[in-house]
């Protein structure tokens, strides 16, 4: 018996190692254009049942008045606190409820 397991592990292990070797297939990334003339890029992988978007904008903390350092920051953190006639917390139970995650931050620009 233990050497029926012993023998089921090790052919788990060399199929596990056999699958992992194999090469990893290239992505494919397009460049998309919208009539506006925003740029992005888009990954289409049809195995995964995701969908990931991410922004960015120039401007960051730099953008904030000089006299209200943070407004950037506070905005950020503003952004998940409801929506329409949900409040806070309702809005983050329908997000979870969605499997949604929303994330936000604001830093300065360096380039």
């Amino acid at each position: 018996m233990i050497h029926r397991l012993r023998c089921l592990i090790a052919a788990v292990a060399a199929s596990i190692a056999a699958l992992a070797a194999q090469p990893a297939g290239a992505t494919t990334v397009q460049r998309v254009v919208s009539p506006g003339g925003i740029v992005a890029w888009l990954v289409h992988e049809p195995s995964l049942p995701l969908v990931a978007l991410n922004f960015a904008f120039v401007g960051g903390a730099t953008q904030d008045p000089a006299d209200k350092p943070g407004v950037g920051y506070m905005v950020s953190s503003l952004l998940d606190d409801g929506a329409g006639e949900l409040d806070a917390k309702a809005f983050q139970q329908r997000l979870e409820e969605n499997a949604v995650e929303l994330r936000f931050s604001v830093a300065h620009d360096y380039f």
